[in-house]
C-alpha cells in the first residue's frame, strides 16, 4: 500500500515510495504521482490500475472492471480525495483541511494533527507502517 498526505495549509501533498506485492517489498523508489492533461494525481491501490483510474477520472472510458486505485488530485487549482465507487461514479470530495489516504494514513493524519507537514507526516507514518517506506516526494501544489 502506501501513505499520502495532503497539508491543506501549505498546499502540499506528500508519498513514499515503497512498492509491495503479496506481503513483499518490490520497491522503495516507486513514483506515486502522475502529471495528465495538466491534472495531478497521487496514488495509493494497485498500481496497475493507476491508467483505469485516470480514464474514469476522464470520462474517457468505463468497463466492467473497477479500478482498485484511489487518489489524490490536484485539478484546477483544487486538491480532492477522488475514488471510483462501485457503480463506477467516479466521487470527488474537495479538501478543505489536511487529508490521508493509505495503510499508514491514520498515522500521518495523527501526525498533522501534532503540527506536522505533510513530508513529516508521512516519515513518520513509515515508522509505523510496514507498508510505507523508501524515499518521500514532495509536491508543492
Amino acid at each position: 500500500m502506501t501513505t499520502i498526505a495532503y497539508h491543506h495549509e501549505s498546499k502540499t501533498i506528500a508519498a513514499d515510495s515503497r512498492q509491495t506485492m503479496n506481503g513483499r517489498i518490490v520497491t522503495d523508489i516507486a513514483n506515486k504521482t502522475k502529471d495528465v492533461d495538466g491534472v495531478r494525481f497521487a496514488f495509493t491501490g494497485k498500481a496497475s490500475d493507476e491508467d483505469l483510474f485516470v480514464d474514469y477520472y476522464f470520462n474517457r472510458q468505463k468497463s466492467s472492471l473497477l479500478p482498485e486505485a484511489s487518489a489524490l488530485v490536484f485539478d484546477d487549482g483544487m486538491a480532492y480525495s477522488v475514488v471510483v465507487n462501485e457503480d463506477g461514479n467516479v466521487d470527488k470530495f474537495k479538501l478543505t483541511m489536511n487529508f490521508t489516504l493509505g495503510c499508514g494514513g491514520d498515522f500521518a493524519l495523527s501526525a498533522m494533527d501534532h503540527g506536522k507537514g505533510a513530508k513529516e507526516a508521512v516519515e513518520y507514518a513509515m515508522t509505523r507502517d510496514i507498508y510505507t517506506g523508501g524515499e518521500v516526494r514532495v509536491i508543492q501544489l
